[in-house]
């Protein structure tokens, strides 16, 4: 779960500055409001690696899987970073969404990889 919560710390922190305030104020996952600028060129070095490891737990991990077991096993109260889903995922979501929003993530990650002249 921790290199989907690395993902969405890469999709949210590779948002245009115009998008600045979509932005968690609390920070994300591994990184705090304060750190934001420290944390963007690592983010932007590590992406594809992370994709990997994302890619591989999902897949041969049981990622899709075991979102039942992680419901149960993971107090996701106060937690709204960990990756699960969309930032306003609770833990009440339905397995079937969190696994799209998983897909949508990483699909969403892969494509702007592709056709940002950013990156």
């Amino acid at each position: 779960k921790h290199w989907l919560a690395a993902m969405k710390d890469h999709a949210l922190l590779s948002l245009p500055g115009e998008f600045k305030s979509q932005l968690p104020y609390e920070g994300g996952a591994f990184y705090t409001n304060d750190t934001i600028e420290l944390a963007r060129p690592h983010y932007k070095g590590t992406w594809a690696p992370i994709l990997q490891a994302a890619c591989l737990w999902l897949t041969r991990g049981g990622g899709f899987e075991n979102i039942s077991n992680e419901r149960t096993e993971l107090d996701v109260s106060d937690s709204g970073n960990i990756g699960l889903g969309p930032a306003n995922a609770t833990a009440q979501s339905d397995p079937v969404e969190i696994n799209k929003s998983r897909f949508h993530l990483l699909l969403g990650v892969c494509l702007e990889s592709l056709c940002s002249p950013r990156s």
